[in-house]
């Protein structure tokens, strides 16, 4: 729908397996979350890379099949705007098929001459 495309925009576009972006990352794989019993992915952005995607935090029960939650973290900045932007999906499976529960989209926009802006918002599906 137009509204999930709207809402996952930047998380579809944040891309990290372009090719321009090859050796961009960092990578750290079967790390112990500390808050769950998941584990985790951790993509983290190397100082000379020029991505806006700065960190990428994937979490899995067991299998990196099984995701339960993905983690954006979104910084852009230029001389006329500063953005960030943290990106939260949660998932589940229903069945044999893994489904969005939540969004949470928080963030920060700053642009020269404009006063900033603070935004939030959460999305939950209920089933």
């Amino acid at each position: 729908s137009i509204f999930w495309a709207t809402e996952l925009f930047p998380l579809l576009n944040g891309n990290i397996n372009k090719p321009s972006l090859i050796n961009a990352y960092s990578v750290q794989q079967d790390i112990p979350d500390e808050l769950s019993n998941l584990l985790k992915t951790v993509y983290t952005a190397l100082p000379e890379s020029n991505t806006t995607i700065k960190k990428l935090e994937i979490k899995y029960l067991d299998s990196p099949k099984e995701i339960r939650q993905v983690i954006v973290f979104i910084d852009n900045k230029n001389s006329v705007y500063n953005t960030q932007q943290v990106i939260q999906l949660w998932t589940n499976k229903y069945g044999s098929k893994l489904l969005i529960d939540s969004l949470v989209t928080e963030g920060f926009n700053k642009t020269i001459l404009l006063d900033s802006m603070k935004y939030s918002s959460k999305v939950v599906i209920i089933r």
